[in-house]
């Protein structure tokens, strides 16, 4: 019996011009963050199942995670996000950090969930997170990244959408307005976070099964069918939560963002401004990346909390999001010069090899005894520029064969006037 040829399920095999394509939307992510003034960091990719116990959702501990047991009985887990791991290397040095704090990593996360599209078993996560700033300067400068980031790759305005909402609004609601149990409120979460999946009788019904109360629900309906924090009852007005958000939107003054009381994420460590962006394209209806406030995590681990805003853009989305907008550029390999020999040994041209090189020009060498036609039809489908034909005669004269392989050009150069066409 053979093996499969297949990667495990939810996971991706990476081709060179796979890797181009990833490699160039990192590129994109370190670019914007590090002009915003924050630095990279990176932590282990296994950590104590405890760590996320505390502090993520259940789904995540207890349907997505990849558990490991080590040899000394220990449980770990493959890191399902880092944010629980960056908020436990900020509060092992929390009295030394200076803050503001500026962090990113791009970390390989792992979930065991379900593959949809843009969505993977192992991903890798842009994480930006802003430690340090207690007002809401925090959450104007992170989405002003997020725009950043989109109008990098190229996107216009409006062809994404900021969704933004308050957890202390919807805490304020639950709590104070309705004076829901901790169990309704677990469950109105669950609920809520699925409104856009489901139909809204189905939403409806969960209302009624939840708060045993018609009139409620058809009330919370309403509240989560709003537009605009302008269609919220005077009585929400009043919290906290719609003062932060008011606040932050009027100063943000942006087109593209818009109050959606569903947003409120599914992490357990929220505490504030939330948000989540769309695709506004209909072939593409799904977040493409979600964050907010989460100021008490670090507490957790015994330290003085600190206020934190952040986010995180897996690569799997926003690959999606740049194809469905034609916004990924034609990314050719490095490697833009290739060099073939005819009845040479790889030794007797070193010094040429060696020489172009030094020029910092990558080269791809074929050596082999194929026919040399065979080896310019490997040149040109490998999609390099050039080629250069070295043979005995070649070698004899310092003259050499130098294909154009775009404009099909041929020419014959000494190795001085190669090395100034290709550069």
């Amino acid at each position: 019996m053979s093996l499969s040829k297949l990667p495990y399920k939810g996971t991706r095999d990476f081709y060179p011009e796979d890797k181009r394509v990833l490699n160039y939307i990192f590129s994109k992510f370190k670019k914007v963050t590090e002009l915003y003034g924050y630095e990279e960091y990176d932590g282990p990719m296994l950590e104590s199942e405890e760590l996320y116990k505390s502090k993520t959702s259940d789904e995540i501990v207890n349907n997505q995670t990849y558990l490991v047991i080590d040899r000394s009985n220990r449980r770990l887990v493959i890191r399902p996000e880092i944010t629980p791991t960056v908020s436990r290397m900020v509060a092992a040095k929390r009295y030394e950090l200076q803050y503001p704090l500026r962090l990113y990593s791009i970390p390989n996360v792992w979930r065991y969930e379900r593959q949809q599209s843009g969505r993977f078993r192992e991903h890798w996560q842009l994480n930006v997170d802003l430690f340090g700033v207690d007002n809401n300067d925090a959450e104007f400068e992170i989405i002003n990244i997020i725009n950043s980031i989109f109008f990098e790759f190229g996107a216009n305005k409006d062809q994404f959408q900021i969704r933004i909402n308050s957890r202390k609004i919807t805490e304020y609601i639950f709590n104070e307005v309705y004076q829901f149990n901790q169990d309704q409120i677990s469950r109105l979460y669950r609920l809520i976070d699925q409104k856009n999946k489901i139909t809204e009788d189905e939403f409806l019904s969960d209302l009624n099964d939840i708060t045993n109360n018609s009139n409620i629900a058809q009330e919370l309906l309403k509240i989560f069918d709003a537009k605009s924090l302008d269609q919220l009852d005077s009585a929400i007005t009043k919290s906290e939560g719609f003062k932060e958000l008011s606040d932050l939107t009027k100063k943000l003054n942006l087109d593209n963002l818009v109050f959606d009381p569903t947003i409120v994420r599914g992490f357990n460590y929220y505490t504030g401004i939330v948000f989540e962006v769309y695709d506004t394209d209909l072939e593409n209806k799904r977040s493409i990346l979600g964050g907010g406030r989460y100021d008490s995590l670090i507490s957790a681990f015994g330290v003085e909390s600190l206020p934190v805003v952040g986010f995180g853009l897996g690569d799997g989305t926003m690959s999606n999001f740049l194809k469905l907008h034609n916004l990924l550029p034609n990314l050719k390999p490095k490697t833009n010069t290739a060099l073939a020999t005819i009845d040479l040994e790889l030794s007797e041209i070193q010094s040429i090899i060696n020489q172009l090189r030094q020029e910092n020009i990558n080269l791809s060498v074929n050596s082999s005894n194929a026919k040399i036609q065979n080896k310019i039809k490997w040149a040109i489908k490998s999609g390099y520029d050039y080629l250069i034909i070295i043979g005995k005669n070649e070698l004899v004269k310092k003259r050499y064969n130098f294909k154009g392989l775009l404009d099909k050009s041929e020419k014959e150069l000494s190795i001085e006037q190669i090395i100034s066409e290709i550069k």
